[in-house]
């Protein structure tokens, strides 16, 4: 995970941590052995996730373990974490999602539990302010890219024909794009949110909700 061009980080297996500072990449202290699934970074930092509940979090020059994450998610394998533009830290463990603000504490995130594990996880926020997540998960025969919020949890429609294979919120206003095969062919395509809202940081730019979808080949 990449916050900037010279800032990024990877993870791996025994509480591996390495960090890339524009030059290279050098090993930091985890402070943990449990194998490491998942991480993120952005304006407020850096998180990472693994085995047995344990969530992590980057400060100035170390990384120091969250002792409410294990507790939040049953101890189970956090499996993907994001870090929205706002300051807000999201990572899945099964079907449990957990939230943080800044270096604030963790606590459950206010969106419904899933029954998958979570392979991409993202988020942003509706005119109201609240909350929504965005879950790549994968029901053993297709993956899905479901919208969630307090109320539940909508399925995101992948163009006809591809079959979704990842999903990244990304680029200016944060547009929404999936990859997928159409057929043999791989294919990537920007796809509208259940939910309407404004252009900001974090959030969706407001397309034209009638424009059409065009896959193209990557």
């Amino acid at each position: 995970s990449f916050a900037s061009g010279d800032e990024g980080y990877a993870v791996g297996a025994g509480g591996t941590i390495e960090r890339f500072d524009g030059d290279g990449w050098t090993r930091e202290r985890a402070n943990a052995t449990e194998d490491l699934e998942t991480v993120a970074s952005g304006s407020a930092g850096a998180i990472a996730g693994g085995a047995h509940g344990t969530l992590l979090r980057r400060g100035e020059d170390s990384w120091r373990a969250a002792p409410e994450a294990p507790g939040l998610v049953g101890g189970q394998t956090f499996t993907a974490s994001a870090a929205l533009d706002d300051g807000t830290f999201l990572a899945a463990a099964g079907g449990a999602i957990v939230t943080a603000k800044g270096d604030g504490d963790w606590k459950a995130a206010e969106v419904a539990p899933l029954a998958q594990d979570v392979e991409r996880l993202s988020g942003y926020r509706d005119l109201a302010g609240h909350l929504h997540v965005l879950a790549l998960v994968n029901t053993g025969s297709d993956k899905i890219l479901l919208d969630g919020d307090r109320h539940g949890w909508k399925p995101i429609p992948a163009p006809v024909g591809v079959r979704l294979v990842d999903a990244q919120l990304s680029g200016e206003g944060g547009r929404l794009w999936v990859i997928g095969m159409r057929g043999e062919t791989p294919v990537a395509a920007r796809v509208q949110p259940p939910a309407r809202t404004v252009a900001g940081t974090g959030n969706f730019l407001a397309d034209d909700p009638a424009a059409p979808i065009a896959a193209k080949d990557r």
